[in-house]
């Protein structure tokens, strides 16, 4: 018999055996017992938690002869037929690779044609945020009047990409993620029936691993199964998946802490010796962090996930270093990602942070998160709610630098910048606030371009930059440190720069970089100018000369059609309130 990955062979066959998902089973449940079953369906939610899974079986039970209570018998002809793909009223369509819109519009010229025996003909579509525009244009007719035997399923991650008018035609169900004891139960009984044992701490490991997936869950427990042979202990799960022990999570945290950057230097050589996986290693740091603030506010050892309460109080943090290191390895995580050289990346993170932790030079990074720790420790039964980041964008009415008597020099030499303080400290000048805003909801957009062939290196280094002011032809990006600031702002020049910024933004700006370091020298610089009166609105052409004389060859460069058509045209359309006259059907 040919052999079947776990999440093939567990998959469920009927709403019942979805866990986690109760909400939108009772649902669908009932409309197929009353028979009030909508035209078009959309399920989102983050992968691998049962939205396909329950595509299927309500596809299932829309045809099934001989139902109960809303379940799908799986024993009529039209339930087999279903289970084994051989039914060819049941369409599946991958989105991502079925997008244009010749092909939805051969959709809908068959979805008119009666069905071959089922009651109802189901086009289920996944993956339907990577349709182009013209796709989803061709979608909508259908949408808004569809013949009585046709029914649509559709499935995304990304619900953010659909267009509204897509959404309003149909009835949306949100999927979450599987939570950590449904997804315990779950892989005990998959373990028992794989005739298993599997080691209580190994199985919490499996558990942070799958990061409440069930998908990845069972990918995970395949591995360990394929790997032991016999029982699953956890030490073989970390072997695997390269984890650190909790002893030697907590040594390396009281080295961090201590500011032994000796020791801190040797275990990260030893961790990248031993093939340590550093995400999974960021995750732990994380999650101990975690439940060690939440053990350090209420003194509640009943509520943690995946350490105890002898691991937790071997170490002793305060607070606002908890908070500083939650932050510092939550960057850490996104420039990982897309470092060329984690090991050194690692290092100079961790020597940093654990350098400025032991002089307690805390306050630039706990500006927007101190409040946080200040409200929880002060009353800890109320929730805890974090404090939106320190607004930069009006630098006269909100300084918050604590200048010395002394003059500043306003001809500061900034090490990220090709350009001088007191001529970035004039340019803000000419911010515009709400092009600010408008800039900030575009940029985050970037993040759909990290797995682009095209634009992964550059999406990479700026999608951790924060803008924090625009203007008509510049934006200031501030980034977390000085080499990625100097890699972007050698690259702005560039036509492929020139291409993607003005996908994402609509025009063409010369972005002027930072670390945070240098950000804080140019509004010391600001402020400064501000007191004494000296301001004075630049000229921005003077910032970057070369940039503007080519001003008419860059505007003249096209943005990407074929990749980013559904997101940054959308998108831009959206925000200027065209989105819903451009996609209405009249």
């Amino acid at each position: 018999m040919q052999y079947l990955s776990l999440y093939r062979k567990y998959r469920p066959r009927q709403f019942k055996e979805i866990i986690g998902q109760e909400h939108i089973i009772k649902i669908l449940l009932n409309q197929i017992k009353n028979e009030k079953i909508s035209h078009a369906y959309l399920f989102t939610g983050p992968r691998g938690v049962g939205k396909t899974s329950a595509a299927r079986i309500l596809a299932k039970a829309m045809n099934c002869m001989s139902s109960q209570d809303g379940e799908p018998c799986n024993k009529c002809e039209a339930c087999v037929s279903i289970s084994n793909n051989s039914a060819t009223d049941i369409i599946e369509i991958d989105g991502a690779s079925n997008n244009s819109v010749s092909e939805i519009r051969s959709l809908r010229e068959k979805a008119l044609l009666s069905t071959a025996f089922l009651k109802r003909k189901v086009y289920i579509i996944d993956e339907i945020h990577m349709l182009t525009t013209a796709a989803f244009n061709a979608l909508l007719k259908i949408l808004e009047e569809p013949p009585m035997h046709v029914g649509f399923i559709f499935a995304t991650t990304q619900i953010h990409k659909i267009p509204l008018t897509i959404v309003s035609r149909c009835q949306r169900f949100d999927f979450y993620t599987i939570w950590k004891e449904e997804l315990e139960d779950h892989l005990k009984t998959i373990f028992n029936l794989e005739n298993k044992i599997v080691e209580t701490e190994a199985l919490k490991i499996m558990i942070q691993l799958a990061k409440g997936g069930v998908r990845d869950a069972l990918g995970i427990a395949e591995q360990c199964i394929s790997y032991s042979n016999e029982n699953i202990v956890s030490d073989d799960v970390r072997k695997i998946y390269g984890i650190l022990t909790d002893d030697q999570l907590v040594y390396f945290l009281k080295s961090l802490v201590s500011g032994d950057i000796g020791n801190i230097k040797n275990q990260i050589n030893t961790f990248f010796r031993k093939g340590i996986n550093m995400m999974h290693f960021i995750l732990n740091v994380l999650n101990f962090l975690k439940e060690k603030f939440y053990l350090n506010l209420t003194e509640n050892t009943d509520n943690f996930s995946f350490y105890d309460e002898v691991t937790l109080k071997s170490i002793e943090i305060k607070n606002e270093v908890i908070v500083f290191l939650i932050n510092l390895f939550k960057k850490l995580s996104k420039n990982l990602i897309y470092s060329e050289n984690q090991h050194d990346l690692l290092e100079i993170t961790c020597m940093e942070g654990s350098s400025r932790i032991k002089g307690q030079s805390l306050q630039s990074d706990m500006e927007t998160v101190r409040p946080l720790a200040e409200v929880a420790s002060s009353n800890v039964s109320k929730t805890l709610k974090s404090t939106p980041p320190v607004d930069e964008q009006d630098l006269i009415k909100e300084p918050k630098l604590d200048l010395a008597p002394s003059v500043i020099p306003q001809q500061i030499n900034l090490t990220s910048s090709p350009y001088k303080a007191a001529d970035i400290a004039n340019t803000l000048l000419s911010v515009d606030l709400d092009m600010r805003k408008k800039d900030t909801e575009r940029w985050n957009y970037v993040t759909d371009y990290l797995q682009n062939r095209q634009y992964k290196r550059l999406a990479g280094l700026l999608v951790n930059g924060k803008i924090v002011a625009s203007g008509e032809q510049f934006l200031i990006l501030v980034v977390d440190h000085e080499l990625t600031a100097n890699s972007i702002n050698g690259l702005i020049n560039e036509d492929l720069t020139i291409k993607f910024i003005k996908t994402i933004l609509g025009r063409a700006v010369l972005v002027i970089a930072l670390s945070m370091d240098d950000w804080n020298k140019t509004k010391s610089v600001y402020l400064e100018k501000d007191k004494n009166k000296t301001l004075e609105k630049v000229d921005i052409t003077k910032i970057n000369v070369d940039f503007f004389l080519d001003f008419e060859r860059i505007n003249t460069i096209e943005t990407t059609r074929n990749f980013d058509e559904a997101t940054a045209t959308d998108l831009e359309k959206f925000l200027n309130k065209e989105f819903k006259d451009e996609y209405e059907v009249k």
